[in-house]
């Protein structure tokens, strides 16, 4: 019946966003054959503002609700209902002809909301409870919802009124009057002391504030260390690097130039993160399965030990190859390096290592409590397993990382997947489609 519940609640929502999709192509095209450009701009911002408002507003009712659901399929509806209007909301939001810095607060309010609420429903779809910090954290979300919809309703109004305007350009305005970019502006201004929200999801504000793995093991290199590093990388022999200008960030790192090229090594350590020629390549003249053994053979000599090679493809002459760690026979898919290899001449044009600074260290890995016959009763029925399943270690939508079975299967269109069973709990965490063609292997 739950079931039953969920696919009615999807088909409905889809067919409101269809028809109110349909309303707003029509106008707009209408008045486009009829309008001039400006009062065009104007009309197209008035239906995007509205269609936000009301969005907004859908998202403040249901987030008012959901603080005080107590059943886990009341929340469930509910966070579905949040869901959709996050999503629609941003969309709206987008339309909007403003400035990136005027909207940024408020789309990530936005996706902080829908990303959580995917969380929350992930959970309660796996026999879990709502916790009485995740509430308060609903009821958090409510209240800057609701101020957001006061403010837009504030600015619907002066929009009406002809207090706010697009740009300067209208001949109709009043002195009083003031741009829709500042007006917004001001409506994002709420958001300022935002709080921080922390959960297991890709817009979570733990994400931003991560360290690399690397930097506690490294001391800090100076920047001559660092160039005399790029002069004795293997394939530099060809390259004049020149000092450029230094990254800051989370994995701070010195930058050098030769030509096009660019290498880009950490200042903690003064490790490889980077390289990139783009030089066109004419011909191919090595195949891809040549490509990967040179790929292989570069790492090793850049350093990178352990690394398990995995798929590859080809685009511009470059066979793309890549590798991931292996520990005590643990795949680690974070722990990822791309090499590049021209296949002219089997040189290398491109190594990409970020994944591996930023997420590599020896891990305490546990054993797993379901065995690989165990894990595969969670499989559909309708796929056929093509091979032995191996452990990996696979990055969760927050950063953290689940240890799980790989699964290489068959479905009943002969197309093939890549399925992960967590190799504790049973449940499926990822699932890829593979793509074969002349260019290689790519997942989706």
């Amino acid at each position: 019946m739950q079931k039953e519940t969920k696919i009615r609640l999807t088909v409905f929502i889809t067919a409101a966003l269809l028809v109110t999709g349909w309303g707003w192509w029509s106008n707009a095209n209408t008045l486009s054959a009829t309008q001039p450009a400006a009062r065009q701009a104007k009309y197209d911002n008035e239906r995007a503002l509205y269609d936000l408002t009301e969005t907004v507003s859908s998202l403040t009712t249901a987030l008012e609700k959901a603080r005080y659901a107590s059943t886990p399929p009341m929340q469930s509806a509910l966070l579905c209902q949040l869901i959709s209007s996050s999503s629609s909301a941003r969309q709206a939001l987008s339309c909007l002809e403003t400035g990136e810095e005027s909207t940024a607060s408020v789309s990530k309010f936005l996706s902080q909301t829908e990303d959580y609420s995917m969380v929350l429903l992930r959970r309660l779809s796996m026999g879990e409870t709502l916790s009485e910090e995740e509430t308060a954290s609903l009821s958090s979300l409510a209240s800057y919802s609701q101020k957001l919809q006061n403010a837009l309703q504030n600015l619907s109004s002066d929009f009406d009124n002809g207090l706010v305007h697009l740009s300067d350009e209208l001949p109709d305005l009043s002195e009083e009057s003031t741009l829709f970019a500042d007006a917004l502006d001001q409506a994002a201004e709420m958001f300022t002391g935002y709080p921080t929200l922390l959960y297991d999801g890709p817009f979570s504000d733990h994400i931003a504030q991560e360290e690399p793995a690397c930097l506690s093991q490294y001391e800090t290199v100076t920047a001559s260390q660092a160039m005399q590093t790029a002069k004795d990388l293997p394939f530099s022999e060809n390259y004049d690097w020149q000092a450029g200008s230094d990254e800051e960030g989370n994995l701070p790192c010195y930058t050098f130039q030769s030509g096009e090229s660019t290498l880009r090594l950490t200042c903690a350590g003064g490790l490889l993160l980077s390289f990139s020629d783009p030089r066109p390549v004419e011909e191919e003249n090595l195949s891809s399965q040549e490509a990967m053994e040179k790929a292989g053979a570069t790492l090793q000599s850049l350093g990178f030990s352990d690394m398990q090679s995995a798929y590859s493809y080809t685009a511009d002459g470059v066979c793309v190859c890549l590798f991931f760690y292996e520990q005590d026979n643990v795949i680690c898919y974070p722990d990822l390096v791309k090499v590049g290899i021209a296949l002219d001449d089997g040189s290398v044009v491109r190594v990409e290592a970020t994944g591996y600074r930023m997420n590599h260290v020896a891990r305490d890995l546990a054993s797993p409590a379901l065995s690989s016959s165990q894990a595969q009763q969670s499989l559909s029925s309708q796929l056929t397993v093509l091979q032995a399943p191996s452990l990996t270690l696979i990055p969760s939508p927050g950063g953290s990382e689940l240890l799980c079975w790989e699964f290489h299967c068959q479905g009943q269109e002969e197309e093939e997947l890549l399925v992960y069973i967590n190799a504790q709990t049973g449940y499926e965490e990822q699932m890829y489609e593979l793509l074969y063609s002349d260019a290689g292997t790519l997942t989706r």
